[in-house]
């Protein structure tokens, strides 16, 4: 049983390893997909600023991590349809702020006054 165990968290270990030396981190694809679903009228480029819904926060809170995002899948494609800036915005709103100074896509998040 003991041998068992430790197998497992050589193999553990080892799968990390290689998923960060290989690049992975654990915001990805389906973190947009996600974003889109959940918070479209909040994050949408072609919608004016709303509040987010109770199930965007729920998201934003529990299934993802917007820093990570900002700074691993944002590309230029995605900056067509979702709004940075609103993105930083429903961070804030759903009490996960973005730090001052955080890159998302072209967008610079700022302190507010």
């Amino acid at each position: 049983m003991k041998v068992l165990v430790v197998m497992l968290l050589i193999v553990g270990i080892f799968s990390e390893v290689r998923r960060q030396a290989l690049g992975y981190v654990d915001c990805e694809d389906d973190d947009i997909y996600g974003l889109q679903g959940h918070c479209r009228e909040a994050v949408s480029v072609m919608t004016n600023v709303v509040e987010p819904s109770a199930d965007c926060c729920n998201f934003v809170t529990e299934r993802t991590s917007l820093a990570c995002v900002c700074q691993n899948v944002v590309t230029q494609e995605l900056e067509n349809h979702v709004s940075m800036s609103k993105l930083a915005h429903v961070a804030a709103a759903c009490g996960v702020a973005l730090k001052s100074g955080t890159q998302c896509g072209s967008y610079k998040v700022s302190q507010k006054p």
